[in-house]
């Protein structure tokens, strides 16, 4: 039987990219529900979030970038370049974002 994975962090519910944007905590708490009555409910497994390790980022970023988005952590609020912000929890949030895609892709191995 095919499971479906899903991590879930309370963290998730703080991002969002303003007004109108489809990444929103108003999302999340929507699938959130739709779930409940999911016809395949007993095929999602809940996956505990946890951070990639510096060395795991290191995998697909330089090192100077990862430590440019950590220092993110220390202001409320940082323009990364004309188009991209990113709020103090933006660091942790994506680190938890990467051990997602590195435990699907070592699953399907």
């Amino acid at each position: 039987m095919i499971k479906i994975a899903i991590v879930r962090d309370p963290i998730y519910l703080k991002h969002s990219n303003g007004p109108g944007h489809p990444e929103s905590p108003e999302r999340l708490k929507a699938i959130d529900k739709l779930l409940k009555n999911f016809p395949w409910k007993s095929r999602i497994i809940d996956i505990p979030a946890r951070q990639a390790t510096f060395d795991e980022l290191a995998w697909v970023h330089d090192s100077d970038y990862i430590k440019r988005i950590e220092m993110t952590k220390e202001r409320s609020f940082t323009m990364l370049d004309p188009d991209t912000g990113a709020a103090f929890y933006v660091f942790d949030l994506a680190v938890l974002d990467v051990i997602i895609l590195f435990w699907v892709e070592i699953e399907d191995n």
